[in-house]
């Protein structure tokens, strides 16, 4: 039976049919199979999110880590805390990861909740980042030698302009603030070379990123892991087999305007 709606309130989980809700939360994690070995709950959430069913207008890109060649697209010093897609004018505000195969062991996601993570900051910092820009890329020059080559392809053939986004933004539904920058994408902060931008942006994670703002994921098929990118940044686990398949559907939904 598929819901008519899913409230986006908390963590729901669906593995032993029971539903749990913890509010405040920057991730949800849902999961299920039906009786085809189907997942049941990919099919809830993007029906009640959008309306229909798979087949439709919904779009799973698989999250696989081989870039076109085959050859393993990341090394462990690029898998960094990001938000997704600051190159673009409206970033999505939800990013869902639907876990289709998963190693036995690691390949995680981590989530930090940032919103937490600005408001323990000590006061220096905060005055430090507030009204701080970031101009992002599909990827920062400073990261090209450990970059996905494909994107780095893409990034040398764009004719686009940087996307100029607020290290800082404010969530449109609460009005809280949060730390929110893709570390990889991020060309400079303004007023900053590149390589000072990252050794930057390394530092403020070292301030910010602490064990109590964060929660790792670890799959089972058929989990689908929803993150709220306006107030939180996340990052895959590189601590698996790469023998093993790892391979993951994502949804993403577009998202405002930053501010």
């Amino acid at each position: 039976m598929i819901p008519q709606r899913v409230y986006l309130r908390g963590f729901l989980s669906y593995r032993d049919e029971q539903e749990v809700r913890f509010d405040g939360s920057s991730w949800w994690m849902l999961s299920g199979l039906n009786g085809s070995g189907k997942s049941s709950v990919f099919d809830a959430v993007t029906y009640a999110l959008f309306g229909h069913h798979r087949g439709g207008r919904v779009e799973a890109h698989e999250l696989i880590n081989k870039d076109s060649t085959g050859a393993v697209a990341k090394v462990a010093a690029n898998a960094t805390w990001h938000t997704d897609h600051t190159n673009q004018e409206r970033p999505p505000k939800f990013t869902m990861l639907y876990a289709v195969a998963v190693p036995d062991k690691g390949g995680g996601t981590s989530v930090c909740n940032t919103r937490a993570a600005y408001e323990s900051l000590p006061s220096e910092w905060r005055e430090r980042i507030t009204g701080m820009k970031t101009e992002n890329t599909l990827i920062s020059s400073a990261r090209m030698k450990t970059g996905n080559p494909d994107i780095v392809r893409a990034q040398q053939e764009a004719k686009v302009p940087p996307t100029v986004q607020p290290l800082v933004r404010t969530h449109p539904e609460t009005g809280t603030k949060a730390i929110w920058f893709h570390k990889g994408k991020t060309e400079r902060i303004i007023g900053m070379s590149p390589e000072e931008t990252q050794r930057f942006l390394e530092e403020l994670l070292e301030v910010a990123v602490k064990p109590e703002f964060v929660y790792t994921h670890q799959y089972r098929v058929g989990d689908m892991f929803i993150i709220d990118d306006r107030a939180s940044l996340h990052k895959a686990g590189f601590d698996y087999d790469h023998s093993q398949h790892r391979m993951l559907y994502r949804i993403l939904v577009r998202g405002d305007r930053p501010v």
